[in-house]
């Protein structure tokens, strides 16, 4: 889902935009699924497969800082990983060169 033009807007189906979409995973359930933004973002965002929904989760401000939500910074992130309880997401990074929990 998300618009032909690039952006960083939560919303639903085409009202969502993303600038560089990069890492995806799926909860295991298959309703959701988490997608890296590398360009512009830096962010995570959450994908409502049934509804086509866009939230961003964590991150939005390029940077290394650790928080949680929109608190958190990353640089780059890359690929991301559920845990097999559904409770974190492990995040690498590839400007900071780390994995995030």
């Amino acid at each position: 889902k998300g618009g032909n033009e690039p952006g960083e807007f939560d919303g639903s189906g085409i009202t969502a935009k993303f600038t560089g979409p990069y890492g995806l995973c799926y909860f295991s359930n298959g309703t959701y699924a988490l997608v890296t933004e590398i360009d512009g973002g830096h962010a995570i965002r959450l994908v409502n497969s049934i509804n086509g929904e866009v939230t961003t989760v964590a991150g939005g401000i390029q940077g290394v800082f650790d928080g949680n939500g929109i608190d958190a910074q990353f640089e780059f992130p890359t690929s991301i990983a559920i845990s097999s309880d559904g409770l974190y997401a492990y995040i690498t990074e590839q400007g900071a060169k780390i994995i995030e929990k």
